[in-house]
């Protein structure tokens, strides 16, 4: 069970979160890690089973399945993170403005000592996020790699295509049931 596991999604220094409509970026990330944890754990679990039961071949077909799943997942959530950040880039106008309002602040009065100064606030220049261009190749990079490791695990391996389709279908189940402890969660 995973450390988080008493603790309700979107939990915040403000209070505990309350639904779907405290459910931030960093909620997203720990789900989706979570799931990504699951798929490892089924995958250690199941891969000695179906290589007792059906032979090194098909073990492999799992193992090559849950890869591709848990890359998916990865992905997703790295154009996800993305295009979040994108969408919470200030407009220039307003990051000049608070830049110079910031410049204005550093001609003030020295500030107080260190043990009577407010905590640090966020710096006036955020960073600007990743390009879009580098994050979809990547995306269209683990695609062909996928799609690569699809073709010779199907053309060499001469195992259960239901062991590969079982491997592929771990990223579905994985959120399928991270989605349910959230809502669960959120129940309580």
């Amino acid at each position: 069970m995973s450390l988080n596991a008493g603790k309700k999604p979107g939990a915040h220094a403000a209070g505990p979160s309350t639904g779907m409509a405290d459910f931030t970026d960093a909620d997203a990330r720990r789900t989706i890690g979570r799931a990504l944890r699951l798929i490892g754990v089924v995958v250690l679990v199941a891969t000695p089973l179906i290589w007792w039961r059906a032979g090194w071949q098909s073990a492999l077909l799992l193992a090559v399945g849950a890869a591709i799943s848990g890359s998916g997942l990865f992905e997703w959530l790295r154009l996800m993170t993305a295009v979040l950040a994108r969408m919470e880039t200030p407009k220039p106008e307003a990051a000049a403005k608070k830049y110079l309002r910031h410049m204005a602040d550093r001609t003030a009065p020295a500030p107080p000592p260190p043990e009577q100064a407010a905590p640090a606030a966020e710096h006036p220049c955020p960073e600007k996020p990743r390009p879009m261009t580098r994050i979809l190749l990547g995306f269209v990079l683990r695609m062909a790699v996928a799609l690569a490791a699809l073709y010779v695990s199907l053309k060499f391996l001469n195992g259960s295509a239901y062991a590969l389709l079982a491997g592929l279908a771990m990223g579905v189940f994985a959120l399928l049931f991270e989605s349910l402890r959230l809502i669960r969660a959120w129940a309580a």
